[in-house]
C-alpha cells in the first residue's frame, strides 16, 4: 500500500528592521532592533497565522525634531505580496537619552503600536488576534520595566 504524504507549508511571517535615524543613535539603535528582530522571529517560528500575511516590516524614524517632519509615519498593506509596512516615529530624545532597558521598551512599545495599526487594514485569512497575542507576550518582559 502506497501512502502519499503531502507536506503542509507553514504560513508563519517573517519580521524585519531597519530605520531612518541621527548618526547620534545609531549605536544604540543597532543593539535595540537586532534583539527585538531576533525575539519576535523566534517567537513566531513555526507557527500559522494564515496565508493572508508573509512579511512585516518596521522602519523606526528616530530623528531630531525638524528632521522628522521629512519622514511622516506610513502603514501599509501590499496585497500581492502579503507584506505590511509600518514607519513609525519613536521619540529622538528619549532614544538618545536612554539607557539599553529603557530603549527595548520604546521600540517594544511601537512594535505593538504597529499591531493596533494593522487592525485598521482589515487583511483577511490571517489571525491578528493570535498573532498580538503571542508578540504581546514575546515582548512583555521589555514592557514591564519601570
Amino acid at each position: 500500500m502506497n501512502i502519499n504524504m503531502v507536506k503542509t507549508q507553514m504560513a508563519s511571517i517573517k519580521f524585519w528592521m531597519s530605520g531612518e535615524i541621527q548618526s547620534e543613535v545609531d549605536d544604540k539603535f543597532d543593539a535595540t532592533w537586532k534583539v527585538i528582530e531576533a525575539e519576535l522571529n523566534q517567537c513566531v517560528e513555526g507557527k500559522n497565522y494564515g496565508e493572508g500575511l508573509k512579511e512585516w516590516a518596521f522602519i523606526a524614524i528616530i530623528l531630531k525634531p525638524g528632521f522628522d517632519e521629512y519622514y511622516p509615519e506610513i502603514k501599509r498593506y501590499r496585497k500581492k505580496k502579503r507584506e505590511v509596512e509600518f514607519r513609525l516615529k519613536i521619540d529622538y530624545k528619549e532614544f538618545l537619552k536612554g539607557n539599553a532597558e529603557a530603549n527595548l521598551k520604546l521600540f517594544a512599545q511601537s512594535v505593538l503600536r504597529s499591531f493596533s495599526l494593522m487592525r485598521e487594514m482589515n487583511i483577511k485569512n490571517f489571525d491578528l488576534e493570535r498573532l498580538t497575542n503571542d508578540v504581546s507576550q514575546c515582548l512583555s518582559r521589555y514592557l514591564d520595566h519601570r
